[in-house]
């Protein structure tokens, strides 16, 4: 999967509780470009899963598998949440359909793709893309056989996550939105509950929110 390339900002730090986000981005047309857009997906994230116990190198690329897929799909709740409330109206593309045209194109064989090129394969006038790295604490035995059979859907303790979501307009080739978070130290908070809590406030300063 084609990594991106993350806008860097020169921000101050706003420190709560070892959550340190830096604040949201917005291109100068952002809101102008964001209300021309018909439909919208996501594209499965980049996940780099860090657990401190040893894990078998298939094991862990499942297990990030996974949580790629679970975190494309928890992003569509959210989207779909604030339309169904009326602050969105954009039209969000499924993700079996996404992943069906991404598999088409050879995405997932490591084709070169820019983000404009995904909006043409998908057939879509934006697409979100979105790195994320989790780190977790050391987990029990029990608890790797069901990280391993389930993936992260489960409780897995986590005391550091990064995460970067772009917003990538087709017609202006261009990252109109960015949004990168970063928190540490929150050892009882399982990787799910975070980066729902971070999916909620990084959605709801989507240029598409009312």
């Amino acid at each position: 999967m084609k990594k991106t390339t993350s806008v860097l900002f020169l921000a101050t730090v706003f420190l709560l509780n070892g959550c340190a986000p830096l604040p949201v981005y917005f291109s100068p047309d952002a809101r102008t470009r964001a209300n021309s857009h018909k439909v919208i997906a996501i594209v499965p994230p980049e996940v780099v899963f860090t657990l401190l116990n040893k894990v078998e190198s298939d094991s862990l690329k499942e297990l990030q598998k996974k949580e790629s897929e679970h975190l494309q799909k928890m992003t569509l709740v959210w989207l779909k949440l604030w339309k169904n409330e009326g602050h969105m109206s954009v039209g969000l593309q499924d993700a079996e359909t996404t992943n069906t045209r991404l598999k088409t194109a050879g995405y997932f064989d490591g084709r070169p793709m820019s983000p404009y090129d995904i909006c043409d394969s998908l057939g879509v006038d934006a697409v979100i893309i979105s790195n994320y790295s989790l780190r977790s604490t050391t987990l029990k035995e029990g608890e790797m056989i069901l990280v391993q059979l389930l993936g992260a859907e489960v409780f897995i303790p986590a005391n550091n996550a990064i995460a970067t979501i772009e917003l990538h307009d087709k017609e202006t080739k261009k990252i109109i939105w960015n949004y990168h978070y970063h928190s540490s130290g929150l050892v009882s908070t399982s990787t799910t509950e975070l980066i729902d809590n971070m999916l909620r406030v990084a959605t709801k300063n989507m240029p598409y929110y009312r």
